[in-house]
């Protein structure tokens, strides 16, 4: 049975809608978006229509949580929700069905591939757009303990295999971790390797 993998971006800051449009705009020969809708709640109460992505930073200042549904040739499912804890946090999931390495609860020889792939994207898009973010979270349904101190979230999340800082950040890791610069913008932690 498939998971999902999730890349989880935590921000002090909403992404302008302007610049997640050219996102979206940027990719639209692989990915296509289907809908956006706002609801209340995990219960999906009250789904609104949402027909701007100008909607989206203003339902989420009010509360609501943006779920956004998209298809794609290579993946049978994926989407974003959006929704503002302590700061924001940008939940882009991919259903893994198809792609069995990919259900592993670490980085192995056989999906190093799609993490290193998942690293050249988010570090080209934080570059290109200049994204400000305390954190990248990557692992297979994630629990985010969103908060801006990595080494409290680190500890306290379930589920995340690798975390992305940016390389000039100086932060205090948990016992046994490393980073490893994967990029001039970008260090990974890799919680699991085999």
């Amino acid at each position: 049975m498939a998971v999902v993998w999730e890349f989880n971006i935590v921000s002090e800051m909403a992404i302008p809608y302007e610049i997640f449009a050219e996102i979206i705009k940027e990719y639209n020969n692989d990915v296509d978006v289907v809908g956006i809708r706002s609801i209340d709640d995990w219960q999906w109460s009250n789904q609104q229509q949402l027909n701007s992505y100008a909607e989206i930073t203003e339902k989420i200042d009010k509360g609501k949580i943006v779920a956004i549904e998209m298809q794609s040739k290579q993946w049978k499912s994926l989407g974003m929700y959006i929704e503002k804890e302590e700061g924001y946090l940008y939940t882009f999931w991919i259903n893994t069905e198809g792609f069995p390495e990919l259900d592993a609860e670490e980085i192995t020889s056989t999906n190093k591939k799609y993490y290193d792939q998942a690293y050249r994207i988010l570090d080209r898009l934080v570059t290109k757009y200049n994204l400000f973010f305390h954190y990248i979270a990557i692992g297979l349904e994630c629990d985010i303990r969103c908060c801006a101190d990595i080494k409290t979230a680190i500890s306290n999340s379930k589920n995340v295999i690798a975390w992305l800082i940016r390389t000039d950040r100086n932060v205090i890791l948990p016992d046994g971790l490393e980073r490893e610069k994967v990029s001039d913008k970008l260090d990974a932690i890799a919680t699991k390797i085999r």
